[in-house]
């Protein structure tokens, strides 16, 4: 099993999943195609970590690979405020995640020992 992760990415953990889940299962080339073409701002990051994963498979055949588990998890939060009318306040939080991208091979998956 190979994996990459990164921290602080300034995006809410809800629109991080949906690009997660898009991903989970998919074979290598097919998740860098979509993350290529999905017009998101997360998925920009997500294909940086997940070519770093695929450079820490230490040479394993790129085909033979699959993202088996994507974790996004909440990294902190900013918390600013903004003047409002009558002397009051509104409270602005500014969210950021970890992404860590697990990937496996095929032939680990259907149990064979190469």
């Amino acid at each position: 099993m190979f994996f990459a992760s990164n921290k602080r990415i300034k995006s809410s953990i809800y629109k991080a999943n949906t690009v997660a889940q898009l991903l989970k299962g998919l074979s290598v080339s097919n998740a860098v195609m979509q993350l290529q073409f999905l017009n998101k701002s997360v998925a920009r990051v997500m294909l940086s970590i997940l070519n770093s994963a695929i450079a820490n498979s230490n040479n394993s055949s790129v085909d033979s690979l699959y993202v088996s588990e994507i974790k996004v998890s909440k990294d902190f939060v900013l918390k600013r405020s903004r003047p409002r009318s009558k002397g009051s306040s509104c409270r602005i939080v500014k969210p950021y995640i970890r992404v860590a991208i697990f990937l496996k091979s095929l032939a680990l998956q259907y149990g064979s020992k190469s």
